[in-house]
């Protein structure tokens, strides 16, 4: 790849509820154009998509509790590839932001997802690990 081709990146999200899903996945694709979604409704079809997805998982957003993402064979796999972590539900947002991982609370807006967006491009060292 050439240094003027921009490396092609990936985004998860895992969700049970479909239509807000389709609606994160359309607001990330009007800022990266290029870019793959790859839309799950559980962890475990998530783990098994991601051998299809030869680019970088830039960032994943995952509808599970702070508690339920240690040890979690998804998030290791995602860390291992280089992914951010973004949590949505009750359950992130009462505990809010932490080392490991960020939150998009409830109702979001395309603003808000944006925003999301561009805090990846911050170094690794800042924000999340």
């Amino acid at each position: 790849m050439s240094a003027v081709e921009k490396e092609r990146a990936a985004y998860l999200i895992v969700l049970k509820q479909v239509l807000i899903a389709r609606d994160l996945a359309e607001t990330i694709a009007e800022h990266d154009p290029g870019a793959r979604v790859v839309l799950a409704q559980t962890c475990a079809e998530a783990l098994r998509l991601l051998d299809a997805v030869p680019e970088k998982v830039v960032l994943s957003f995952l509808s599970v509790s702070p508690e339920n993402i240690s040890g979690s064979a998804l998030v290791n796999a995602l860390s291992a590839r280089g992914s951010r972590t973004v949590l949505m539900g009750d359950d992130a947002e009462n505990r809010g932001e932490a080392p490991g991982w960020w939150v998009l609370e409830r109702p979001f807006t395309s603003e808000m997802v944006t925003n999301l967006l561009r805090r990846t491009l911050t170094p690794q060292g800042t924000g999340l690990a």
